[in-house]
């Protein structure tokens, strides 16, 4: 745990970014690098509200409960904060960037490990 989906629009390195997003999770202290599994999906049709030319990039958090809130806050502003330093800077389109912590009920969670990580 905990698991990161990347939805974007964009033409960029999904591997590099979500590497950094990583990064920025074990950098908070409350994950080991295995422990971290992230996607990224990239979406060919996208209008934000009447335009079609805003870009987005949106990141979900999965986390396994038991986190206050304070602490999901925490979380969810190092993501933007990342996401931001990394895309802030394109030239051209307007880009929204959101980041959203959702929880897992602990209970309900399964994990199976086999192979070379076992």
């Amino acid at each position: 745990m905990p698991h990161l989906t990347l939805e974007h629009n964009l033409d960029l390195d999904a591997r590099s970014l979500l590497l950094e997003l990583n990064r920025t999770l074990i950098a908070s202290g409350h994950f080991s690098a295995d422990d971290i599994k992230s996607r990224a999906y990239r979406a060919d049709v996208v209008c934000i509200g009447e335009d079609a030319d805003i870009d987005f990039v949106h990141v979900t958090l999965f986390l396994l409960s038991g986190r206050s809130a304070d602490e999901r806050r925490a979380l969810t502003a190092m993501l933007l904060d990342t996401l931001t330093q990394r895309l802030a800077n394109r030239a051209g389109r307007a880009l929204q960037m959101t980041v959203d912590a959702r929880e897992m009920e602990r209970a309900l969670y399964a994990k199976a490990v086999t192979g070379p990580l076992a």
